[in-house]
């Protein structure tokens, strides 16, 4: 059960993904792309130091 649940996320992660990365292609070029990776790259360290303090 667990690992179908896992697959499962996995791939729809995947789909909205793909589908986000070939939205922001429609809209502009590459640099919508790069922001949002950068934007992802922010909250996830944010996330992370916050994590560390609570969990610490």
């Amino acid at each position: 059960m667990a690992t179908s649940l896992q697959s499962s996320a996995f791939n729809f992660s995947i789909m909205i993904g793909s589908t986000t990365g070939g939205w922001l292609l429609t809209s502009g070029s590459s640099a919508p792309i790069v922001m949002m990776a950068l934007i992802l790259l922010v909250a996830g360290i944010i996330i992370s130091l916050f994590a560390k303090k609570i969990l610490a």
